[in-house]
Formats: structure tokens, C-alpha cells, sequence
């Protein structure tokens, strides 16, 4: 350091001085009742800033891995009223990860701006990050924000992304995924108050105040521990905090195709305890193969949220409540159509009421149930039937497990009121013995043919 002196000021000039492994160059000037400082550094570690910050505002650093380099400015004037200080840090091919929420940013750019004022009447600290952007683990990630008094912080940021649909999910819900391909885009803005710095730490990601918009495209998803397999993915959604609205999700499944509008609740839910996100939308389809869609294996919940369970009466990750508007399904070897109604699950069982269709040359409305169980499936159903042809019912349900009435002995057309219930096995193959039926039908022109 180099000092200079006269009546009434004081020159500090700091050349290449140690501090914390940083080294500082500047320009000090002190007079009776004021001191400006300009200080500077080039290509100092960004750890090595972190034991300058103070412990309150400081990174958990067990949690938190900051790698790279950055050339800073600071001002500093003090008087006997006032202290200004304004540090700005030029970030030089910088990295940050949080593993524990599966994040990790490299090659980051940009400018951190921190400004502290303090005066007899009030403390005033802004803490700005200005044109960040970095790499992320397969795509790029664009960001502004401002935390404004870090005592009791308010953090405010917009910002806007492109990503692999892979990366999106290890984030929002780890474990869930065997395999995604797609790419979503998205802007987005947050706006969130906190107490003080420990609950911005602590409730930024887990329950995030979000807004803005998703693109999916030409994605595709395996679940673990699941036969699903979803392709021909693409969307159009809407952050709400930590929920998703729906504008358009198409989906295809083999031969099944669904195009989704509606609500995906707690599906940007990053904190821990994550709630089970509850997926509630009308669902369109031009046709669904409905003998695949029994056999699905959908993802169970395990006891930890880094896992998800290969117990088949485990519980469902994810709750659904769906309106459907199907023009064309599938069961066995029965053709239905407009098919409509609500169906949701209740734990491990699949629920429908108002379920209404064509089909059979007549009509069918009712109820049913299907449920998981240890050996297999049980399906229940009550409902009516009105003008249905009684050849293709027997034909479209292989005779309902039996041989001494068959489809090719009795015609006509039926009206009947009817509660059943059946089994199957884990391989979807019907149980004749499981089969119950009670019902108060009506034939008109009826025919037996061949019957014994």
C-alpha cells in the first residue's frame, strides 16, 4: 500500500493485496468526516468470496458447489450520516449445482450487483442478478432477479429456459422417470416475501410463486416400475405457483391417443414431502384401446420420494379425475362409442359414475369399479343397458366365461337392469367361477338357435 498525505486528505493506494486469496487493488481517499474507497479484483475465486459474505446471507456450502472466476468492483463511501457500499461481480465461466434438487448450471454469465446503504433512519440492502445465463444439464437458462432488503428478503425474477423434458422432471419429481425424450420452453416470473434469509432458502424451490408458460415437443416417457410408455407427446401449459394449467397436452399410448385440458395440482412442487400431484382434465380421444389401459402398471409411491415402488398395492404417484369425451373404445371384443362420463381414482381403486355410451346397437349407462388387488383385479358395474343387441353382447364379452348359452344361440333385442362383478388375473384373463350377475332383462324379438 502506498499512503499519501496532506492537511486535509489522506491517499490509500492498494496494490495487489491478499485477502482471502483474493487479490484487491484500489483507491482509498479519506478526509475528516468522509472515506470513498474504489477497490477491484480480476479473476478471483467465486468461493473464495464466500467467507467475505456475512454467515446470515452465506450458501449452505455442504449443499451447494460454486466453481469459477469473476472480476468485481467495490464502492465504498462512509460519512458521518451515511454508508454506501455498491459491489459489482462479473461472473467468468461460473458453475453452480444444488444436488439435493438435482440442479446444476455451468458455463454462467452475468453480473451480480449488491447495495447497501445504511443511515440513522433506515438500512436498505438490494441484492441483483442482471443478464445470468448459463448452460444447464441439456439446455440453457436465461435470468434476472432482485431480492430486495435481505433481512426480511422479497425476491422477484423472470427469466426463460429450453431444456431436455428429462432434466424438468429429475427436478420437480426425482426417482419417477426411466427414460424422457422432448424439449420443453418456457418464460416464467416469480414474486415471493419471506420472512427472513433461512425461509428463502428453505421454501424458494419447494413452493415456488411462479407464472408463465411451457412448450413440450415431440416428447416421449417411461415410468419406473410401469408399462407405460407415452409418445407423440406435445403442450401447451401455464405455471400457476406451484401447479400447471393445462391449455393442450396430447398424448399417445400404442394405439390410444388423448389430447388433455385442465389442472395438474402440486406438479412444481420442489420441496421435500412432496404432496401427490393430482392431475384433473377433461379428456378427449378419437379412440382408446380400453384392454391396454386396464393392464396399465401405473408409477406407486414408495416410502421415500428418491424412489417409486414395484408393489403393485402400493400407492398411486399420481391421482387423476378425468371428464371423458371418447368417440370410439375397445374392451375385449366389444366396439363402444361416445363414450362419456367422470372416472377418478379412490387410493388403489378406478371409480366411474354418469358413464354413458353406444354401443351393442343400443345404449348403456351406470357406475363401476375396478380395483388392484394382491392376485389380480376385480371389476364391479351397475347399470342399465336399453335396446341392445343381445348376439353381439354375448359375442363382444366371449359368452361371459361360460358354454351352455353362447352368442351364435340366442338373438334379440335387450333392455336390462344389471349389477355384476367379476375377477381377473394378474395377466387381465377372466375368472368364469369370480362371475356374478343379477339383472331383470327384457328381450323383444327374441330367437334361440341350437341351444340344447
Amino acid at each position: 500500500a502506498v499512503l499519501k498525505t496532506n492537511s486535509e486528505t489522506t491517499i490509500i493506494t492498494l496494490k495487489d493485496v491478499l485477502v482471502n486469496n483474493i487479490h484487491l487493488n484500489g483507491v482509498g481517499e479519506i478526509q475528516t468526516n468522509t472515506q470513498n474507497w474504489e477497490i477491484t479484483s480480476t479473476n478471483a475465486e467465486l468461493r473464495d468470496w464466500l467467507p467475505l459474505v456475512p454467515k446470515i446471507w452465506r450458501p449452505d456450502l455442504d449443499a451447494t458447489n460454486i466453481n469459477g472466476k469473476s472480476d468485481a468492483g467495490i464502492s465504498i463511501m462512509i460519512n458521518n450520516t451515511v454508508t454506501e457500499v455498491l459491489a459489482k461481480v462479473s461472473l467468468k465461466e461460473s458453475g453452480l449445482s444444488l444436488p439435493e434438487e438435482n440442479i446444476k448450471l455451468k458455463d454462467c454469465t452475468g453480473q451480480l450487483v449488491y447495495r447497501y446503504n445504511y443511515s440513522a433512519n433506515k438500512t436498505a440492502t438490494t441484492l441483483q442478478l442482471i443478464d445470468i445465463a448459463a448452460s444447464t444439464k441439456s439446455g440453457i437458462i436465461s435470468l434476472n432477479a432482485t431480492v430486495d432488503d435481505l433481512l426480511a428478503p422479497k425476491l422477484s425474477a423472470n427469466g426463460s429456459f429450453n431444456l431436455q423434458v428429462a432434466e424438468l422432471l429429475s427436478i420437480t419429481r426425482p426417482g419417477l422417470i426411466k427414460e424422457a425424450l422432448g424439449t420443453v420452453t418456457g418464460a416464467f416470473s416469480y414474486a415471493q416475501k419471506f420472512n427472513n434469509w433461512d425461509e428463502l432458502k428453505s421454501r424458494a424451490l419447494a413452493e415456488p410463486k411462479l407464472q408463465g408458460n411451457l412448450s413440450v415437443a415431440n416428447g416421449s416417457i417411461r415410468f419406473v416400475n410401469s408399462n407405460l410408455y407415452l409418445t407423440d407427446i406435445s403442450a401447451d401449459l401455464e405455471m400457476r405457483n406451484k401447479d400447471l394449467v393445462i391449455n393442450r397436452l396430447f398424448i399417445r399410448e400404442s394405439d390410444s391417443e388423448f389430447l388433455l385440458d385442465g389442472w395438474f395440482y402440486n406438479a412444481l412442487y420442489m420441496g421435500p414431502q412432496r404432496p401427490v400431484p393430482t392431475l384433473s382434465v377433461r379428456l378427449l380421444s378419437e379412440y382408446i384401446d380400453l384392454n391396454r389401459i386396464m393392464a396399465w402398471e401405473f408409477p406407486k409411491r414408495a416410502e421415500t420420494e428418491a424412489t417409486y415402488s414395484a408393489n403393485r398395492t402400493a400407492p398411486l404417484a399420481i391421482n387423476f379425475k378425468l371428464l371423458l369425451d371418447v368417440k370410439h373404445f375397445n374392451l375385449i371384443r366389444f366396439d363402444g362409442y361416445n363414450l362419456k362420463g367422470e372416472v377418478w381414482n379412490d387410493g388403489l381403486k378406478i371409480k366411474g359414475k354418469q358413464i354413458s355410451l353406444n354401443g351393442l346397437d343400443g345404449s348403456i349407462t351406470g357406475n363401476f369399479a375396478w380395483r388392484t388387488e394382491p392376485t389380480g383385479y376385480h371389476f364391479w358395474t351397475k347399470g342399465e343397458l336399453v335396446k341392445i343387441n343381445i348376439h353381439q353382447l354375448f359375442a363382444g364379452f366371449e359368452n361371459f366365461g361360460q358354454d351352455w348359452l353362447l352368442a351364435d344361440n340366442i338373438y334379440g333385442i335387450g333392455t336390462t337392469q344389471l349389477e355384476t362383478s367379476m375377477a381377473f388375473d394378474q395377466d387381465l384373463n377372466f375368472i368364469p367361477t369370480s362371475l356374478k350377475l343379477a339383472s331383470d332383462i327384457t328381450i323383444d324379438n327374441g330367437r334361440l338357435v341350437g341351444y340344447k
